[in-house]
């Protein structure tokens, strides 16, 4: 099983060679997915708006054909509430590290 992230490219970077790398990069992954024998792929997809009856007809399609099988489903573990309206916002300092992380996080381009 792997995870297939996601490919963003600004619409003001109109060179030709990001398309083919990009392209280039699938190409191994496809190579990577034969040479481990992978079975399953999975990822994530955006749809634009937030009007969840619009994309409808894809919803089901996505459910009736490309459903993870039952064991991997995602289920909630336990009951948890949050209110993200009383916390304060977190403090962040670029290439320090932070809360938690015990190692220095560069920043990705």
């Amino acid at each position: 099983m792997t995870e297939l992230g996601r490919l963003c490219i600004h619409p003001d970077a109109q060179h030709p060679n990001i398309i083919r790398i990009a392209w280039a990069a699938l190409a191994a992954l496809a190579a990577y997915v034969d040479k481990c024998q992978i079975s399953m792929l999975f990822g994530c997809t955006s749809f634009a708006g937030t009007e969840t009856s619009v994309h409808q007809e894809v919803f089901e399609l996505l459910g009736k054909r490309h459903a993870a099988p039952s064991l991997w489903v995602p289920q909630v573990r336990r009951a948890m509430s949050l209110n993200s309206n009383a916390m304060a916002a977190p403090s962040f300092t670029p290439n320090k590290p932070w809360r938690g992380c015990h190692h220095r996080c560069e920043p990705t381009l």
